[in-house]
């Protein structure tokens, strides 16, 4: 197998590999490659959706067009989320914490990032960052996010505005002014 393949995952091999990690790796991509429908590795990546909630109501996302058919709103309980999270902390690099919904809006999101870096695991994070205080700055540092993703579609409010329904640009690069301050101290 060639290392080439794997460039992508290095930032998170190198921070939150082991051995078991890495052989479940290599077990994972050989078995999808010889195409094999049943697996006995696991995940070395795990999405979970810990909130299906959203602050705004975005084109074409269906939780911001409040399609209830489709996405339940709901949040993940850090109970749940530790016990999907422990059957699986040994084999995975990183989690990402995000999906259809705003992860801010569960208030429990900062204690399974914490969890999640506790063990090891590199957490991913997208936000809206509409959402967001002094407070949940100090939390989201503590924490030890690894990666966050904002979604800033548009370089002023007339242009953040035809995707980001109800969004606030400005509160929003506010909001980045004070991670970044926190960050700092």
């Amino acid at each position: 197998m060639r290392l080439v393949a794997y460039q992508k995952y290095a930032f998170y091999i190198r921070k939150f590999g082991s051995t078991k990690k890495i052989k479940n790796l290599l077990q994972n991509r050989q078995e999808l490659k010889k195409g094999r429908t049943v697996l006995t590795s696991f995940p070395y990546k795990v999405t979970f959706d810990p909130s299906s909630l959203c602050n705004l109501q975005c084109k074409g996302c269906h939780t911001g067009i409040k399609h209830p058919e489709m996405i339940k709103p709901q949040v993940l309980k850090f109970s749940d989320f530790k016990i999907m999270f422990d059957k699986i902390k040994d084999y995975v690099f990183s989690v990402s914490l995000y999906n259809w919904g705003e992860p801010l809006l569960n208030k429990d999101i900062f204690k399974m990032i914490a969890y999640a870096t506790e063990n090891n695991v590199g957490t991913t994070m997208h936000s809206n960052f509409n959402f967001f205080n002094e407070e949940m700055a100090e939390k989201l540092v503590r924490s030890g996010l690894t990666h966050l993703y904002l979604s800033i579609d548009g370089a002023s409010q007339d242009t953040y505005s035809i995707y980001r329904i109800n969004g606030d640009y400005n509160k929003v690069l506010k909001n980045v002014e004070l991670l970044v301050r926190k960050r700092k101290n």
